[in-house]
């Protein structure tokens, strides 16, 4: 019961925490475009572009940029933050799939709990995050 109720709050803050399916960092937004399948948690997730919220250090969301699909997976801090020109996602390949593992970004390093420990598998492919500054509302309204 406990539990449930946990996840209940932190269902309940995600949204709050993250305006229009983008990870913000002030009024910045976190995408990443991955031109091949990946696995986040037990979700396939088909190659295209999708948004990243990870502004609460333990967890990361990823959104299609459609907004049909979603998964949250819990993370680790595992590093500093790093500069813009160097996030990337970190996708490793293991039986036939990559799986989303790891997240360095400008909020900092991150592993997904689900995979903290592993190796490195059958191969690792890193994918590059964009951020985009977004305008304000009171500009936008102005």
């Amino acid at each position: 019961m406990r539990n449930l109720m946990s996840l209940v709050l932190v269902c309940g803050l995600i949204p709050a925490l993250s305006a229009n399916g983008s990870a913000q960092l002030g009024n910045v937004a976190a995408t990443f475009n991955a031109p091949f399948e990946f696995w986040v948690n037990g979700t396939r997730f088909a190659p295209g572009e999708y948004s990243l919220d990870a502004t609460v250090p333990s967890m990361a969301i990823v959104r299609s940029k459609d907004g049909r699909k979603l998964e949250m997976a819990a993370t680790l801090v595992d590093g500093d933050p790093v500069p813009e020109k160097e996030a990337r996602v970190i996708f490793v390949l293991r039986n036939g799939r990559y799986h989303l593992v790891k997240i360095r970004g400008v909020l900092g390093k991150r592993t997904l709990t689900a995979h903290s420990g592993e190796d490195n598998g059958d191969g690792v492919r890193e994918v590059k995050i964009e951020y985009s500054r977004l305008v304000s509302e009171t500009r936008a309204h102005n």
